[in-house]
This record gives structure tokens, sequence and C-alpha cells, in this order.
């Protein structure tokens, strides 16, 4: 169970758009462990953006890396707008292969 105050949030801002809000880490990935059923009963390849995601560690980066794979079943998931936290882990884990990020959005 989550402390108090640490939460995270996955918002439909848009169809097929979704935003993750808050800190994505050890203490909260729990509340996100699932691919949301709105998100993999998508009609098009869902976006998730990440630029509202103040703090992430490795815990968060597994959950980003378990929603790409629960979606392959379906469809792909466009992760957007990552922050530099993010993405200095996916470098230092060597995940560029694993997970990709589109920063035109």
């Amino acid at each position: 169970m989550p402390s108090k105050g640490l939460t995270i949030q996955l918002i439909s801002i848009s169809p097929g758009v979704y935003e993750v809000t808050g800190d994505l880490t050890f203490n909260t990935v729990s509340q996100l462990q699932t691919l949301p059923e709105q998100v993999s009963s998508s009609a098009t390849t869902p976006k998730i953006m990440l630029d509202k995601v103040q703090h992430i560690d490795s815990a968060g980066l597994a959950l980003l890396i378990d929603w790409g794979r629960q979606s392959m079943q379906y469809h792909s998931i466009t992760f957007c707008q990552p922050n530099k936290q993010l993405l200095r882990l996916v470098d230092l884990y060597n995940l560029e292969s694993v997970l990709s990020f589109d920063h035109s959005i």
C-alpha cells in the first residue's frame, strides 16, 4: 500500500492519449501494475505522455517496459515526452532497443 501522498495517475486527456502524473517509483508502481483496460482496448495505438512524471526510478522503468509487453497482444504503445531522468535510466541500463520514445509530440 503506498504511503499517503504518494500517488501516480493515468489520465485520459483525449481519445487514445493518456498522461501519467506523479512519481513513478517503487512506492507507487503497484497502483498501475496492470495496463489499464482503457489503454489496452484503445482503437488506435495509444500515446502515453510522460512529461508530468516528477520522479522515476528503476521500478518505474520496469513498469513502462511491462506495459509495453502487456500491450503487444493488442498493439504497441507510444511513449512520449520522457523526462531527462527517464532517458538517463534507459541509457544506463542500455534499454534503447526495448523502450523507445516519440520526442516530436
